[in-house]
């Protein structure tokens, strides 16, 4: 019997709780809910004109200038790659058939490097092969062929990086075989 009284002696704190707030919650129930508030619509009674201060103050805000407008000058277009950049727009006019594609776009599809200077057979996306050499012009960027090996030739192009440093990448342009893979 010990032990049941100390377990109703740890529940009944418990239980008075609950009962007082049921004896509350019952008590906040019997009072009236006061009803809903009219409005001066639904009586029938007008509602007032606006005064020409709260006019003054709506077209005011209305014609009220945007606090911030976004100015262009001296900063970076934020749609242009911020790693690297042309050195600067060449001409509108290619002067090769080669400089009118972009690397990507272009496919190397046979060199020969059995002659004193080699050659490679390059496609173009409109389906012509032009036949190109050491230092010869390649892509929309100023591209330059500087070496063709016996499964791929190298292009250097010249670019500034954000910080306006002259930075030089190679492309590596692999061979292709008719399925259109690097060998």
């Amino acid at each position: 019997m010990g032990g049941q009284v100390k377990i109703w002696c740890r529940r009944s704190p418990r239980v008075v709780v609950v009962s007082i707030v049921v004896a509350v919650l019952g008590i906040a129930c019997e009072k009236e809910v006061p009803p809903p508030p009219t409005s001066r619509v639904a009586e029938g009674k007008p509602i007032a004109a606006p005064t020409e201060d709260a006019e003054k103050k709506l077209q005011e805000t209305i014609n009220r200038e945007p606090e911030y407008t976004y100015n262009p000058i001296g900063k970076r277009d934020p749609f242009q790659s911020f790693l690297l950049e042309p050195i600067e727009q060449r001409e509108t006019t290619p002067k090769g058939p080669l400089e009118r594609f972009d690397i990507s776009q272009l496919k190397v599809t046979g060199i020969v490097t059995s002659i004193a200077k080699p050659r490679a057979m390059i496609q173009a996306p409109d389906g012509k092969a032009y036949i190109a050499k050491p230092g010869t012009a390649i892509g929309r960027y100023g591209g330059v062929i500087t070496k063709i090996g016996p499964d791929m030739l190298i292009v250097m192009e010249d670019y500034k990086d954000i910080n306006g440093k002259l930075v030089v990448r190679e492309i590596k342009m692999p061979l292709r075989s008719e399925e259109g893979e690097a060998r």
